[in-house]
C-alpha cells in the first residue's frame, strides 16, 4: 500500500508489477493490459519470478526488461544502486516529487563513453508520485496512477530506442499509449480540450497542451494504418536521417504500411477533425469538443491567411439557400508548398449525422479548386486550409528550422446554380 490518506490508498503493486512467467512477446501490467504495449515486441527480456532485472551487456541496453519495484523515501533522491549511481537499477521508483507533478522518466547517468560518445539507446528509469492524493491532483488516485505509469513506462521504452527524438513525438505517443493500456480512464481528454483550440499551432510544437493533445494524431494514424505503425516508427528511429527528426521517422513508418506519407496523412487528418465527433477514425470523439473555427468564408469575399507548417485553419461557410448544384472552394498557395484544401459538409439535415469530405492535395502549391455537390443538403459546411509541409533546413538553437512557416493562402468560395 502507498502512504497517504486512507481514502486514497490502493494496491500500487497490482497496477505496476507484472505476474510471474511474463511471455517473451508480451508485457502484462496489472489485470487489464496486453502489453504495456504493442510498441515493444522485439528485444524483450525474460522476467524472473520475482521481477528482478535481467543481466545487462556492456554495449546495448536490454530493452523492455523489468527490474525490482522498490519504493523509496520521500526526499526526492533515489537510493544508490549497486554501482553507486541513483536510480538506474530500479525500473520504477516512488517519491513525493512535488506539487502537481505526476512522474518522470530519466536516463541513467554515465552512459556516454569514449567508445559510445553519442549513445542514443540508453538505460532508463522512472519516478512516480507515491500516493496520487485526490487533494493534490483532483482525480481518483487509481486512474491517475495507472495512466502515469503507462505514460512514463512508455518513455522508458522510447529511450531504449532513441533518446533524441522530438518532444512532440515522445509525448504524443506516450499519451496515446495511456489510452491503449487503460481505455476507461480517458485522462488525455484533459489535453484534447486545449488542443481543439490550437489547430493553427504546428503539430511539431512542444508547447502545453499541444504536445500531449497530439495523441489524437497518433490515434488517427493507428486507426487508419494499424497500431503497429507506432512500434514500427520507434523501431526504425535510429536509422532515419537527419538524426532525431521525428517527422521523417513517422513518414518512413507510414510509407512502409501504405501508399500515403506524412504530408498526405496529415492533410486527411486535418480534414477529418472538422467534424470528428461523427468520424470513425476517432472512436471517442463524440466526447471531444469541436475544433475551433477561425472566421468565415463568404461567397464573393476572398480572404488571405498565413499558416504555419503542420498547422491548419477551419473556416465557417454559410449553407446556401435553395438547391444550388455545387459549392466551389478556389485557393492559391505559395508554390513549392505541400498543402491541402477541403470542403466538409455535415448532414444531411434531419437525419443521423454523417460527413461528406472533398479534399485536394497540393504537392507543389499553386492554384486548386475543390467542389462540394448539392451543398443545400448540409446542416454545416467547413472549409479547411492545411499547410502539410514539414520540411526543414537543419537544426538551430531553437529547434528545427522549418522551411514553410507562415505560408500565404488565398481562398474564396462561389456557388454554382
Amino acid at each position: 500500500m502507498i502512504p497517504g490518506q486512507p481514502a486514497d490508498r490502493f494496491n500500487f503493486r497490482k497496477v505496476v508489477v507484472p505476474p510471474t512467467g511474463v511471455r517473451k512477446r508480451t508485457l502484462i501490467v496489472g489485470t487489464a493490459v496486453a502489453a504495456l504495449l504493442s510498441l515493444g515486441t522485439a528485444g524483450v527480456s525474460h522476467a524472473s519470478d520475482d521481477c528482478t532485472q535481467s543481466n545487462r551487456t556492456d554495449d546495448t541496453p536490454t530493452a523492455w526488461s523489468w527490474s525490482e519495484f522498490t519504493p523509496w523515501s520521500t526526499d526526492n533522491t533515489p537510493p544508490a544502486d549497486r554501482d553507486g549511481q541513483p536510480g538506474d537499477d530500479n525500473l520504477a521508483n516512488l517519491s513525493q516529487i512535488g506539487e502537481g507533478f505526476y512522474g518522470y522518466a530519466a536516463t541513467d547517468p554515465g552512459q556516454t563513453t569514449n567508445r559510445f560518445p553519442r549513445r542514443r539507446s540508453r538505460y532508463t528509469y522512472m519516478v512516480i508520485d507515491n500516493n496520487f492524493s485526490r487533494a493534490e491532483f483532483g482525480a481518483p488516485p487509481e486512474g491517475t496512477a495507472a495512466v502515469t505509469i503507462a505514460h512514463e513506462f512508455n518513455h522508458v521504452l522510447q529511450f531504449t530506442r532513441d533518446v533524441i527524438q522530438d518532444p512532440w513525438m515522445d509525448e504524443s505517443t506516450a499519451t496515446w499509449m495511456e489510452n491503449e493500456v487503460f481505455p476507461n480512464v480517458d485522462d488525455y481528454f484533459n489535453y484534447v480540450r486545449g488542443w481543439a483550440r490550437e489547430s493553427r499551432t504546428p503539430l511539431t510544437s512542444a508547447a502545453f497542451p499541444k504536445v500531449y493533445g497530439s495523441a489524437v494524431w497518433i490515434q488517427w494514424l493507428a486507426e487508419r494504418h494499424g497500431a503497429r505503425l507506432v512500434r514500427n516508427a520507434w523501431g526504425r528511429a535510429q536509422k532515419i536521417k537527419p538524426a532525431g527528426f521525428s517527422v521523417r521517422v513517422l513518414n518512413s513508418a507510414i510509407k512502409s504500411t501504405s501508399r500515403s506519407n506524412f504530408a498526405r496523412s496529415f492533410a486527411r487528418f486535418a480534414a477529418n477533425t472538422a467534424e470528428w465527433q461523427v468520424n470513425r477514425r476517432f472512436p471517442e470523439a463524440f466526447r471531444f469538443p469541436r475544433i475551433q473555427r477561425r472566421g468565415h468564408l463568404i461567397p464573393r469575399r476572398p480572404i488571405q491567411r498565413r499558416i504555419h507548417h503542420t498547422g491548419y485553419h477551419l473556416l465557417r461557410v454559410p449553407v446556401p439557400n435553395g438547391n444550388p448544384r455545387a459549392l466551389r472552394l478556389a485557393t492559391w498557395v505559395k508554390p513549392d508548398t505541400r498543402a491541402a484544401i477541403a470542403l466538409v459538409g455535415l448532414g444531411p439535415k434531419g437525419a443521423r449525422p454523417r460527413t461528406v469530405t472533398r479534399l485536394r492535395f497540393l504537392k507543389n502549391g499553386g492554384k486548386r479548386v475543390v467542389t462540394l455537390g448539392r451543398p443545400g443538403r448540409f446542416r454545416r459546411i467547413t472549409a479547411v486550409l492545411v499547410n502539410a509541409d514539414a520540411r526543414q533546413n537543419g537544426f538551430g538553437p531553437y529547434g528545427w528550422r522549418y522551411k514553410r512557416d507562415r505560408v500565404p493562402f488565398r481562398a474564396r468560395v462561389g456557388i454554382r446554380r
